[in-house]
């Protein structure tokens, strides 16, 4: 579910976000910058869309790539540089420092024009060290190859233009970590690309006394948050049955077999999902994050395994993983056999069973009082 930029007439770019945390991220950081040239002008922000001023340039990735040696490490001085200038310039506005978290190069655009750097994508930030965008720049800069230059010298021409004000361990680091988050995202990818990621709003949350995907968290609701979670899913559903969610901007999938619980909703995706695969995920699970999406993606077989699911302190959670297509048929035994427990689904299976490293991530909600219990952690 990835966003969009479509252009407009008079310059303009809108962007559709696949989600409205992203949306509101992205608007706050584009209101707090505006005026600094440094990211594109906001015009105008109805929910879950933004209209831009249209920037010259092209990505930078694609720049590098056919660019001399000396041309290259312009590029590359020219990025230290607007780093610098938006750390400050956001520094100056707040009093914090920004850290991009998604530092990619078809985040920039080069103006060969001008010789400058504009950014595009500032949906994932948080506000903490220099030394972090720094390492996040290192690990980008490893990846790219010029024409007659090779990423390690792009590293290094990165670490000369740090140089002074930043200890040489720390950037190092923080770009192993960077490297490290990396990694796992290549290793993930290539079965995510084949999966649908389904989130599961169609319970009747009747000890909540009202839908749980709709409570309110941070600043939207729990269904925002497990949309927000889900972004690196190029197909992203919704497993509900009321019309209120058509509201959310994702395909909504009815179950066709209601009153069954998970076991209905897995049904229901393996069948109408469009992929090999599919991901579960309950609405009401507010702190489980992407990187344990991606930790599950990397460990799978999608050769050997047929289920990929986490436990726990001895406890399993069928609600939270990885179905195979080649499922059905047992699901739909199941399902005509009257017994509508997910677990049940695994005995004989290829299930792969992953010790949850961070066992926090998997409380849910079922009642007000832990709904208010949440609220104060």
């Amino acid at each position: 579910m990835r966003n969009s930029i479509t252009p407009l007439p008079g310059g303009r770019l809108r962007k559709e976000y696949r989600g409205t945390l992203a949306w509101k991220r992205e608007i706050t950081l584009l209101r707090q910058m505006a005026g600094s040239g440094l990211c594109p002008e906001l015009l105008d922000a109805p929910l879950r869309q933004a209209e831009m001023a249209e920037c010259p340039g092209v990505p930078l990735g694609e720049c590098i790539r056919t660019a001399s040696r000396q041309e290259a490490r312009e590029m590359v001085a020219a990025l230290a540089a607007w780093t610098d200038a938006f750390e400050r310039e956001y520094h100056r506005r707040t009093g914090q420092t920004a850290v991009l978290e998604d530092l990619s190069p078809g985040n920039f655009l080069w103006d060969a024009a001008s010789r400058k750097i504009t950014g595009l994508d500032f949906e994932f930030w948080h506000t903490g060290s220099p030394a972090e965008n720094r390492g996040g720049l290192l690990c980008m800069a490893e990846r790219l190859k010029a024409a007659e230059i090779t990423g390690e010298e792009l590293t290094g021409e990165l670490y000369r233009q740090f140089r002074g004000g930043f200890d040489r361990a720390e950037l190092e680091h923080r770009a192993a970590r960077a490297r490290q988050q990396t990694a796992l995202r290549q290793r993930a990818m290539p079965l995510i690309r084949q999966t649908a990621g389904v989130i599961l709003a169609g319970g009747q949350s009747r000890r909540m006394g009202s839908p749980k995907a709709l409570l309110p968290w941070k600043d939207g609701c729990f269904l925002d948050q497990a949309i927000d979670t889900l972004w690196v899913f190029d197909r992203l559903l919704l497993s509900a049955n009321e019309p209120v969610y058509r509201q959310f901007g994702c395909p909504v999938l009815e179950d066709r077999h209601r009153g069954i619980g998970p076991l209905g909703a897995l049904h229901t995706a393996l069948l109408d999902a469009g992929r090999e695969w599919v991901f579960l995920l309950p609405c009401d699970m507010p702190y489980f994050r992407t990187e344990t999406v991606l930790e599950l993606f990397a460990q799978a077989d999608p050769d050997r395994d047929e289920a990929c699911i986490f436990s726990a302190g001895g406890h399993l959670f069928p609600t939270v993983g990885l179905y195979s297509r080649r499922l059905l048929p047992a699901v739909e035994r199941q399902i005509a056999s009257g017994e509508y427990r997910l677990r049940d689904l695994f005995a004989g299976r290829a299930v792969r069973v992953l010790p949850a490293d961070r066992p926090g991530e998997f409380v849910n909600v079922n009642t007000p009082g832990e709904y208010q219990a949440l609220l104060t952690i």
